[in-house]
């Protein structure tokens, strides 16, 4: 009796152990046995590993938008006075100040909150910050225009039988450049910082992402301008009149090292009444001239400019005078062309001319 049982009782947990078997394992009886499963991909993320990041100078902050504002002196009328025009704060665009570097030339060094700390032949240092992992290109130029009847020199030399003149200067990084006419250039690299990233999780964006520590330490490209004044005092009191509408003009491009840009050093040119606008041009590979340029009319209709208004040469584009002329007259503040060089892909370039 007590057999029979136990053979009951295995039987019993055979059956149920067996059952349970087989909702996790079917048996496959005929040949052959085969089955088959789906699993999904899914890529966690990827991060691209370079970081561009620059920090500009902000051209409304206070120690930045007059910082290439300057004074020339070239009777040396301010050191003559102790600077009494400006101690009574009735200087030149009411700046008032007590502190002088004195010289023939002078920019308002001033704070963040524009209060003018001093004059000095050298304007404030601006700074443009590479605060990503890879180097990168910075190109500045930098132009004199309208400076009518004063030669631009390019040595700080000038002595009272010269006719007018300047010497300006872009310096960056202690690299002195004198600004000659139609303008200069100046290039460096400004390495970047790999090591000061690490992958982070951005929970708000749901994204991985590199980020920089705080406390992380990024490379500078430091640059001001510099000069002094001269000449005949008698030549400048024939030119005073013909000095309203002067300007130095400095642009800075930041791209990735070896970036591809524009084939123009300057995007934007400057129109004056009786001066052709250029800019220097580095062609496109295989080009060798410039095919047409585009521009739209008022109406929106596609034009082709005359090739009488503008000449290829010395590495430069230059639309000439005639047309620059033609242009202010017809009231004509700003207009973008688009020019077509003859290489094999026809590459295309913007470029501007405005008021």
């Amino acid at each position: 009796m007590r057999k029979k049982r136990f053979l009951a009782v295995v039987m019993a947990a055979s059956m149920v152990f067996g059952n349970s078997v087989a909702a996790l394992a079917a048996d496959d009886t005929v040949p052959p046995a085969e089955g088959e499963l789906t699993g999904k991909i899914a890529l966690e993320g990827i991060v691209d590993p370079d970081v561009f990041r620059v920090e500009l100078p902000v051209e409304s902050a206070g120690d930045v938008k007059t910082a290439f504002d300057f004074i020339m002196d070239p009777q040396n009328l301010i050191e003559q006075t102790s600077g009494a025009r400006y101690v009574s704060g009735q200087g030149v665009n009411n700046l008032s100040t007590n502190k002088f570097d004195y010289g023939t030339l002078y920019f308002a060094n001033t704070s963040s909150n524009g209060d003018v700390l001093k004059l000095s032949p050298s304007s404030n240092e601006l700074k443009i910050t590479n605060k990503g992992t890879m180097d990168v290109d910075v190109k500045l130029t930098a132009e004199v225009v309208s400076l009518n009847g004063v030669k631009l020199v390019s040595t700080n030399s000038i002595s009272d039988g010269d006719a007018p003149s300047v010497y300006l200067a872009l310096s960056g990084n202690g690299v002195q450049k004198p600004i000659t006419e139609g303008g200069i250039d100046m290039e460096a690299t400004i390495s970047g910082n790999d090591d000061a990233y690490s992958i982070s999780w951005n929970a708000d964006e749901k994204k991985y992402e590199k980020v920089a520590s705080e406390n992380a330490a990024f490379v500078s490209f430091n640059f001001l301008l510099t000069g002094a004044s001269g000449g005949s005092v008698k030549d400048w009191l024939e030119i005073e009149d013909d000095l309203t509408n002067a300007e130095v003009n400095v642009t800075w491009v930041v791209t990735p090292e070896g970036y591809s840009s524009s084939p123009f050093a300057k995007t934007t040119l400057k129109m004056v009444q009786g001066q052709l606008a250029e800019t220097a041009v580095t062609m496109p590979n295989g080009a060798t001239a410039i095919n047409s340029i585009k521009f739209a009319r008022e109406s929106g209709e596609e034009a082709t400019l005359a090739d009488t208004n503008y000449v290829l040469v010395d590495g430069k584009l230059r639309f000439r005078a005639t047309f620059i002329d033609s242009l202010i007259s017809a009231g004509v503040q700003s207009r973008t062309f688009t020019v077509i060089f003859n290489d094999s892909n026809k590459t295309e370039a913007k470029i501007t001319l405005e008021r």
